[in-house]
Order: structure tokens, then sequence, then C-alpha cells
């Protein structure tokens, strides 16, 4: 059967992730609205299977066209519905994306888990790859923590920190705000992000807040994703003054529970960008590295 393909809509995206066992939030419509630029879901088909390629269209000089899939750190690339599609053909439909967009440029990021493992790398493609930190919640996560881990997170007990979920957090921008203005200012680097873009993002499905309290103030907290048995913490941020009560070690630990009580198959700690004291922080609650692919087209 030859490469059949389209464009599609919302609404048929959301139909053929809805047959998938397993779903990243990256994968979503969700993820795509919070940006300004265009994005375009294609579908393709042969007679192995059916996959689907979402991309987000930026305009650069004019009519020159950049495309990322998924933008900001997510995952996208090819992703199956149906079957086995043939490797050759999951290779040509990231060409095909390309082409049919006049692209000068595309970046293409699979998920380290849930990808194709046979795809052929497209010509014209080169091939890089990152490495984030994955806990697999197969038991207590309690109980995959270091033993330093777990002090800390006794120690946080102690000084009175609590944990609390917030599935709507559309009224903490202002909170997250002011702690993400602290870490900015004590990692000496500048802020990408305003308080306008947090209000957006909390006001987008499945977007989750974890906070961390000490007598009803916000110390610390979380911004995480819920796909379909997998949650992605996407970004922190802490007050300084009270890191010495270990509020980081308790945030990971309680959202881990959470995710393993409601039956998420994994918490996805995200990419360290090589930043070793990162990469031993996850590990130390039992997290592992895995590597995941990058195709890339053009300069």
């Amino acid at each position: 059967m030859a490469l059949k393909f389209k464009e599609i809509g919302l609404e048929r995206w959301k139909s053929l992730l809805g047959r998938l066992d397993r779903v990243s939030f990256f994968w979503t419509p969700e993820w795509y609205s919070l940006f300004d630029w265009v994005f375009k879901v294609y579908e393709f088909e042969d007679d192995g299977g059916r996959w689907i390629v979402p991309v987000q269209v930026r305009r650069r000089f004019r009519w020159l066209k950049v495309l990322e899939s998924a933008p900001w750190g997510g995952y996208g690339g090819t992703i199956v519905c149906e079957g086995e599609p043939h490797p050759e053909n999951l290779a040509k439909s990231l060409l095909k994306v390309v082409s049919m967009n006049k692209s000068i440029r595309a970046v293409f990021v699979f998920h380290p888990l849930w990808r194709p493992q046979n795809i052929d790398v497209p010509q014209f493609f080169r091939i890089s790859k990152r490495t984030t930190h994955i806990l697999f919640l197969n038991q207590n996560p309690l109980d995959l923590c270091s033993d330093t881990c777990r002090r800390n997170y006794r120690k946080a007990l102690r000084n009175g920190l609590v944990v609390k979920r917030y599935k709507n957090p559309t009224e903490f921008s202002e909170s997250y705000f002011r702690l993400y203005i602290d870490t900015v200012a004590r990692q000496r680097t500048r802020a990408a992000f305003t308080k306008a873009f947090f209000d957006k993002l909390f006001s987008i499905r499945g977007v989750n807040l974890f906070a961390v309290e000490f007598n009803g103030k916000v110390v610390a907290a979380a911004i995480v994703f819920v796909g379909h048995k997998e949650l992605f913490y996407w970004h922190g941020a802490s007050l300084t003054r009270f890191l010495p009560y270990r509020p980081n070690n308790l945030l990971h630990v309680e959202i881990a529970k959470w995710a393993w009580k409601t039956g998420f198959e994994i918490y996805n700690m995200g990419a360290s960008m090589g930043v070793r004291s990162l990469e031993r922080f996850k590990e130390s609650f039992g997290a592992r590295p895995v590597e995941y692919p990058i195709f890339r087209f053009g300069l």
C-alpha cells in the first residue's frame, strides 16, 4: 500500500489519540494551544499502520518556515496510533511534512519510551540524543529513594511543610511568578517567562500545580503535565530562604506518590541538559536516565 496522508483537524486529532493506551501531554492540542504560532497535524497511513505528526509552524524572514514537533522541550515526531507502520514510510512522512511546509529547518523530538523503535533516519536529516530522567512507578516511590533523600523528606515533614495539588491552578499564577522571580535571582539568570505566560499556562486543561506550603504560604511549587500513564515535571520554583527546610525533596516524593496511587506508569522528571547536580538530585528519587532521539533537518 502506498503512503497516504492528509492534514487533519482538532476532532480527528483527539479521536486518534483516544485510541492509545499511553499519551504524552505534549502530543495533545492543549499543549500546542499555549503558543501563538500556527500548528498543523498530519495523518499518515500505510498497509502496516496509521500515525500522526503534529508540528508548530513558525515563519522566519517572511516566507521561510521553521517546524518544531514538539516545541519547548516537548515530545512529538511520529506518533503511531494503529498497527506497525513500515520504518521507511515513517521516515518519508517526516520528509513529506518538511517539503509540504517549504521549511528551511525542522526539529522532531521523540518520546523516550513511547516511540517507534524501528524508524529509519530520513534522508538529509541528522540525529542527536538527549537524556531525561524517568521514575518508573512500580512500587511506593519512597522505597525507591536514596537514604539521603528519605532523610530530607522526613526533615521537611518535621519542619511543618505540606504538599497540596491544584488541578485548576489559575488563581496561583501570581504566587508562582513570585517563586519564579526569586529562583531566577538565586540562579543569576534572566527571567524567560512573564506572569501573563503563567496565567495562560495555568488555564490549560492537563496542567497541574503541586505546591509546598508552610503555615499557609507557598514556598515551593512544581508545574506538572498530566498525560495518560505519564506525569511530566515541566518547571519548578522555590523561595531561597526555605531551601534548608528541604521543600523540593518533599515535593517530588509527594508528586510521585500521588502519581503511583492514581495509576500512572511513569513520572518523567525531564532533561537536565548535562547539569550533573540536577541529574544526581533526580537519581536520588530513583529516577533512571533514558535517552531519546532528536531528528533535525536543515540549518
